[in-house]
């Protein structure tokens, strides 16, 4: 914050004050800036209102739960996180502001939740009249949160300085308190969450639609920073001794024999399947590949399975790229290729499809034939969404799997599986399908940052 004081003699004679003056260098005591934080009303233009495809019920639960929960119920604005949910508001004015001698020359100190701080004067040719200062500003860790700063020159309430002020009001007619101040615009403050890296095994073929996952993560002052770094899975289990690393891992947790196992860059089982038999069907051939490989992606020890697959990764990813998200795409198992005994012409690839998975370390794996028909907006914030501490809502046609977390009157949460959402029968959210999810307005606040159980939140909109 710059300033210049500039103290000019003039003329008995000259009445009215508007003659040139005359310049007394260091006339000025210490100038003295106030530092204010204001909590502007918060903006919920951005969020949408609900359509007939997309119900989105995130701005009204928002509305309401700022509303309940705002520091002072008669004044619009206060309505930042409260300071005893999570991080949110610093307990008093103080608390925003560094103060002390630690950031010289841009000295301050804080009395009974005032903060002040002396202009520092330049060391330059303009010395006795140039001067700045300024202050370190300590917002919430909360996205959504905004501010405004106030800076005003302060004058004690005394004698003397209540001269300096009745003189500037007669001067230019304005109140000395609304004269030398100086307020900043708005600002809000944002969240970034990294997607550091993208690990294909193998390919699918498929760029990720990250804008439509970013247009999610929006809603809740959340920017997603998308990969751009793709791996192939032989980047990063790149030696014998890292292959054999990962069958290590399967054979500690599945039991399988060393010697029935090779690794493959092509999908994570790791044992050969079968060939089709001679009159077997495409449909009996098909079941015989899920059921083996189910075992795998499904079995007892699957989670723990994917758990230390992600530490495997998160070894070799981090000496590469330090921060943020990893989406592992794979396949559960190779493509096989079925017959039709019935039909010679008859070829058709067939990769089982199971499930996606947020795991441990910010892994989550994208099942790649999952990924070919669902929205990549849901699919990819979902499970993405679990990296952010997001749990489950509506998924298998009983209500809500943590109705705590959400808002229980909203039927489209991106955190729902769509075949589980009871009131919606035959929903679908596939890529071009009109129907979006979005989150719900519990989820938004929990990605901002506040805890999104404090039972000052309404239960739902």
């Amino acid at each position: 914050m710059p300033l210049q004081c500039s103290v000019l003699l003039v003329s008995k004679n000259d009445t009215d004050g508007t003659g040139d003056g005359v310049t007394a260098a260091g006339g000025s005591n210490d100038i003295v800036v106030e530092w204010k934080v204001n909590d502007p009303v918060e903006d919920t233009t951005f969020l949408p209102g609900p359509t007939a495809d997309i119900p989105f019920k995130g701005k009204t639960y928002i509305e309401d739960s700022l509303k309940t929960t705002r520091k002072d119920a008669a004044n619009d604005g206060d309505d930042n996180c409260p300071n005893n949910n999570n991080y949110g508001q610093r307990k008093s004015n103080g608390h925003y502001f560094r103060t002390g001698d630690k950031l010289k020359p841009y000295t301050s100190e804080e009395k009974k939740d005032r903060v002040f701080s002396k202009v520092y004067v330049q060391q330059s040719g303009n010395s006795p009249k140039d001067g700045t200062t300024g202050i370190l500003f300590r917002g919430s860790y909360i996205a959504g949160d905004n501010y405004s700063l106030e800076a005003r020159i302060y004058l004690e309430d005394n004698d003397k300085d209540n001269k300096i002020k009745a003189l500037h009001e007669q001067f230019f007619g304005t109140p000395f308190n609304e004269k030398f101040i100086a307020e900043s615009g708005m600002f809000t403050l944002w969240r970034k969450q990294h997607v550091t890296a993208v690990v294909n095994w193998p390919d699918p073929g498929r760029a990720i639609r990250w804008n439509d996952v970013a247009s999610q993560y929006r809603l809740a002052h959340c920017e997603l920073d998308p990969a751009t770094v793709e791996y192939k899975i032989t980047d990063l289990l790149l030696t014998d001794a890292d292959k054999q690393a990962y069958l290590n891992l399967v054979r500690r947790h599945y039991g399988y024999a060393m010697a029935d196992m090779s690794f493959d860059e092509n999908g994570l089982y790791p044992r050969t399947i079968r060939p089709q038999g001679p009159t077997e069907t495409p449909g009996d051939y098909e079941d015989e590949i899920y059921d083996t490989v189910e075992g795998f992606s499904d079995g007892p020890n699957s989670s723990r399975f994917l758990d230390d697959l992600s530490e495997l990764l998160f070894e070799k990813v981090r000496i590469l790229r330090p921060a943020g998200a990893i989406v592992l795409r794979p396949n559960w198992c190779r493509e096989y290729i079925i017959k039709d005994p019935a039909d010679p012409t008859y070829s058709q690839p067939y990769i089982p499809a199971y499930y996606c998975y947020g795991g441990s370390n910010g892994m989550v794996l994208m099942d790649n034939p999952m990924t070919v028909d669902e929205q990549d907006g849901f699919l990819f914030g979902h499970e993405i969404g679990h990296c952010r501490f997001l749990l489950h809502h509506e998924t298998d046609g009983t209500g809500s799997d943590n109705p705590d977390e959400h808002d229980t009157n909203d039927h489209n949460c991106i955190m729902c599986y769509p075949d589980g959402i009871a009131s919606r029968p035959g929903l679908t959210w596939n890529k071009g399908d009109s129907e979006e999810p979005r989150l719900c307005g519990k989820c938004i606040l929990k990605m901002r940052g506040w805890d999104n159980t404090d039972n000052r939140l309404p239960a739902s909109s």
